[in-house]
């Protein structure tokens, strides 16, 4: 139990669903806010790479068993699961169409 805790309360997970939320009602946040939003939204992809820089520098050798479990989960439970959310809330209207010739 304490894993799935900790993948419902991990804060990328609680941002997508507050953003989820927030664009479903149509919430609008106040201005300070929605700066400070813009500003933290800016810096998002410099402190991706550099963290993903600094998780490159660390040795594998205690992390080997766990690989086959995490692959399996990241490139084949991951992709099915969205797959069934997307059948069970599709189907959805492409937003941009390719030109016709």
């Amino acid at each position: 139990m304490s894993v799935v805790k900790q993948i419902v309360f991990h804060p990328l997970i609680v941002a997508v669903i507050c953003g989820t939320i927030a664009a479903a009602f149509h919430l609008h946040p106040p201005v300070a806010i929605d700066n400070t939003l813009q500003f933290l939204q800016g810096a998002a992809a410099p402190c991706a790479v550099r963290a993903r820089g600094d998780g490159a520098l660390r040795p594998f050798s205690g992390c080997r068993g766990k690989f086959p479990g995490i692959i399996l989960v990241k490139l084949v439970l991951h992709p099915l699961i969205v797959f069934g959310l997307l059948m069970l809330f599709g189907p959805f209207v492409p937003e941009c169409r390719p030109p016709r010739s």
